[in-house]
């Protein structure tokens, strides 16, 4: 054999090792080691065909290439297209709500911020801010409110989102004492419903005297339980007793340092320990609220409604620097103990109706009975006689 051919020879074993290896694999159950060791033993003939082999593996190689190729397009295509969508979102106008969302879900945004604009009510208008831009699915400025992508995957909860997002803005309206009363602006209509039997839960349940007696009909205790009243005593001493003030103490006060004081309270049942710590710890007045801050949004909500059209005018006659209570009852027309009294009536008339059967348990019992008695004449011991 001449020196060129051995040179071929050796070329194509070259080719076929590499080209084994980067297919996967062996051919014909060989080792790439085996290959090796037996080069020197096959013929070109069998070489050949062993390359002719590979042909299948590489077509389906360049097939899978191809494929990945088309994935890794059509991903960038995406990328581009929400990037464009972020970068250059469409401006809605829904009501005096500017709505920026990307182009691909502007109308569904549109729908969303149309039904979530809706819930509100007559008062509405006077609390949305002069320039007044929603952010549903884009980046927002910095301190701007901004809904989540996620949340508009839902209908029920894009709504909540979206009218939560409303919310907040107008919040921004209202005196700042009673903003800050609240915690929050007027509910969403999405809402409303639930938060009521929740409050109704709430108010028939609760252990805190100036609930129950709220819930019994006085409404001075209703005053104290929303944090409305003028003030006067300790409200940590008026309105809980020392059991409850532990409790409280044990839930909302947990700072490792104040151990051997927390001890005292808890351990030693030392009621001023417990009162100490109470004014010490949690001396903003709502942090003694009986009612929690849905309770106050909810009330907040009923004032507005009450004032219906005529809310922009009455905030305007709300100084600055008035109290939740005033505040609330110039935008109500009633006095506070009225509003309060009102307040509760409403929630308690949304009571969570009981389940009712569709067929009454005597009927249902009295069908079972016509049941198993016409089953037992079918029997044979019945027959029988």
């Amino acid at each position: 054999m001449s020196r060129h051919a051995t040179a071929t020879r050796r070329g194509a074993l070259l080719a076929l090792v590499c080209l084994t290896a980067a297919a996967g694999g062996p051919l014909h159950g060989q080792t790439t080691e085996g290959v090796r060791s037996s080069a020197d033993v096959r013929s070109e003939a069998e070489i050949l065909r062993d390359i002719e082999a590979l042909g299948p593996r590489a077509e389906r190689a360049a097939r899978h290439v191809a494929a990945m190729d088309t994935i890794v397009a059509h991903a960038r295509r995406d990328m581009r297209h929400r990037l464009e969508d972020h970068l250059h979102p469409l401006d809605v106008r829904v009501g005096p709500w500017r709505v920026h969302t990307p182009a691909a879900r502007a109308r569904r945004a549109r729908a969303v911020a149309a039904r979530a604009w809706a819930g509100f009510g007559a008062y509405a208008p006077a609390l949305v801010p002069p320039d007044a831009d929603l952010f549903l699915a884009v980046p927002a400025p910095v301190g701007a409110d901004a809904v989540a992508l996620w949340a508009l995957d839902s209908p029920w909860m894009a709504e909540t989102a979206v009218g939560h997002a409303m919310s907040r803005l107008m919040r921004a309206a209202l005196p700042p004492g009673l903003a800050e009363w609240a915690g929050g602006g007027p509910l969403p209509g999405s809402v409303e419903a639930e938060t009521r039997r929740r409050l109704y839960r709430t108010l028939v349940s609760s252990p805190l005297i100036p609930v129950a007696r709220c819930v019994e009909g006085d409404d001075t205790a209703c005053l104290d339980a929303l944090a409305l009243s003028s003030g006067g005593a300790d409200p940590w001493r008026r309105l809980y007793t020392p059991v409850q003030r532990r409790e409280i103490v044990r839930r909302r006060i947990t700072e490792a340092a104040l151990g051997p004081r927390r001890a005292a309270c808890l351990d030693e049942a030392d009621d001023r320990a417990c009162l100490a710590l109470l004014r010490e710890r949690l001396s903003v007045p709502l942090a003694a609220a009986p009612l929690d801050g849905l309770a106050r949004q909810d009330l907040l909500t009923f004032a507005l409604e009450l004032a219906g059209p005529d809310a922009h005018e009455r905030l305007s006659r709300v100084a600055t620097n008035a109290a939740p209570a005033e505040a609330l009852g110039v935008l109500s027309g009633l006095d506070i103990e009225t509003l309060a009294a009102r307040w509760r009536d409403r929630v308690l008339a949304a009571r969570p109706r009981p389940r009712t059967e569709a067929i009454p348990l005597s009927a249902a019992a009295g069908l079972w009975i016509l049941i198993l008695g016409a089953a037992a004449r079918r029997s044979t011991r019945w027959r029988d006689r």
